[in-house]
């Protein structure tokens, strides 16, 4: 365990998560770390220069709150300061329509025969307007499917996948020949979208 020890007021939070327009804004308080000088350590934070997202106001105690108005990157200076001492950090805030999701394929078809092979693992790859952004896959209507994602987040930005590929798997070992229909559902916080996948597994 790595102690961290601050000899002089620092600012600690480096970055600020993307924000959604016409979302209200939520994230934790910007941090200050640092002994105080002052007999009362009454802390408190200030916008020093720049512009905040039009919706957006800076809280005395840290917190970025509102709901923003416009697009776009807003870079500004916060002041975290108390009477005797003070301190300034840059910030970058990036403000973005809600991310949409993007699937491919838009279907998934299996066939198996029983005392045969499992079938291979088919891939699904999820994107989306934002990179790098955490979501869940889960299957719906079935427990003889399951899904297993690379990363649980998108594409990075420079990555070497067009989406995150997602393992779509079966265990149809239980099953008695028929027909079986389930679906996978993609969803994230705060996404425009939650597609689904239909699957249709055929047992011989």
């Amino acid at each position: 365990m790595k102690l961290f020890f601050c000899f002089f007021l620092e600012i600690a939070t480096s970055t600020l998560p993307t924000a959604i327009v016409h979302k209200p804004y939520k994230q934790d308080p910007i941090i200050a770390l640092g002994p105080s000088r002052c007999p009362q350590n009454n802390l408190h934070f200030r916008l020093a220069f720049g512009q905040l997202p039009p919706g957006l106001q800076l809280t005395s105690s840290g917190y970025l709150t509102g709901t923003p108005t416009q697009t776009g990157t807003y870079q500004f200076l916060v002041r975290a300061g108390n009477d005797c001492e003070y301190t300034t950090r840059p910030f970058t805030l990036k403000v973005e329509g809600a991310p949409i999701f993007v699937t491919f394929p838009d279907s998934l078809d299996f066939e198996y025969t029983p005392n045969g092979p499992i079938p291979t693992p088919q891939t699904v790859l999820v994107s989306s307007s934002w990179p790098d952004m955490p979501y869940s896959i889960d299957p719906i209507g079935a427990t003889w499917l399951s899904a297993d994602p690379l990363r649980g987040r998108t594409q990075l930005p420079d990555g070497p996948h067009s989406g995150d590929p997602v393992a779509i798997s079966i265990d149809p070992a239980k099953l008695t020949p028929g027909t079986y229909r389930a679906t996978l559902r993609i969803s994230a916080w705060q996404a425009t979208n939650s597609p689904t996948i239909p699957v249709t597994l055929r047992v011989r």
